[in-house]
């Protein structure tokens, strides 16, 4: 039987995928204005996304492994992020 917990963190997960997914949309849009706020957003959105759903976090990570531009291309602004986030686009961080 599931706990309250559970009900919890599947509660909060869907939040944060939603808040993730408004993100990146508006960073897609805002992606061409002369200022970079549209790429951050866009990968705190997506940072937000893989945090939140175990399907996407696997898929990113298994790209990530097989793609050395895209690992190197991401661990060059990795720095720059929140701990949190930093650890969700690292694929050698073990995750439940």
């Amino acid at each position: 039987m599931p706990s309250a917990r559970t009900g919890v963190d599947g509660v909060w997960r869907m939040i944060v995928f939603l808040v993730g997914l408004v993100f990146v949309l508006a960073g897609a849009i805002a992606l061409p204005l002369p200022i970079p706020f549209g790429a951050l957003m866009f990968v705190v959105g997506f940072a937000m996304i893989v945090m939140s759903s175990k399907r996407v976090r696997t898929w990113f990570h298994a790209w990530r492994l097989r793609s050395p531009r895209l690992d190197g291309l991401l661990s060059r602004f990795e720095h720059w992020l929140p701990g949190v986030l930093r650890r969700a686009l690292d694929p050698r961080e073990r995750r439940r």
